[in-house]
């Protein structure tokens, strides 16, 4: 009961707060889709996947989120895949693209609630502009991602070009860089 209990609680505080302040001129929202067949727990909504991305990010530090993108997984775990621009500093280094994985409460009988974070996954570059990347409370720069096949499996929901690409695909909220050039 503790679970039906965290995702009502989750579900009355998305419908109190907004988040059109947030959306990019691209995001296409879409929902899960699952098959006719199907008859497990439904799966959250979009809007649900997209306000615990920015409550994902924002409780981090990130400021200027903007959700750019809106994919839905459904094998392997269940989840929604948000990817969004912003600004985050940390260790020396300058993030400005985020991928979000939010559960989207289908394995909830297993303990993944709807609307929790799976990961969340950040592309920036350091001082002397080295691509450097943040997963799950890590961070690597790219030449140690590279020679690791065991970190480079952090890149099987978002690729390193898509990441990067992300700011220009999306455009870096209001603001700009803070405190240099994102590329």
């Amino acid at each position: 009961m503790p679970a039906v209990a965290a995702a009502t609680l989750f579900a009355a505080a998305v419908s109190c707060s907004s988040l059109s302040g947030h959306f990019a001129p691209s995001l296409e929202i879409e929902e899960a889709r699952y098959p006719d067949a199907y008859t497990g727990p439904k799966s959250i909504s979009a809007r649900e996947a997209l306000q615990a991305a920015v409550h994902s990010l924002e409780r981090r530090g990130v400021r200027d989120v903007r959700l750019c993108h809106i994919h839905w997984i459904v094998a392997g775990v269940g989840a929604a895949i948000v990817h969004a621009t912003g600004h985050w500093e940390r260790d020396d280094v300058a993030f400005n693209a985020f991928a979000v994985a939010i559960y989207d409460g289908t394995e909830v009988q297993h303990g993944l609630i709807g609307g929790t974070e799976h990961l969340v996954m950040a592309r920036g570059v350091d001082h002397s502009g080295v691509q450097t990347w943040y997963y799950n409370d890590r961070i690597f720069r790219y030449s140690g991602i590279a020679v690791d096949p065991v970190l480079e499996l952090m890149f099987e929901l978002v690729t390193p070009e898509e990441l990067a690409q992300l700011p220009a695909k999306c455009g870096i909220s209001a603001g700009g860089a803070r405190r240099r050039d994102l590329h």
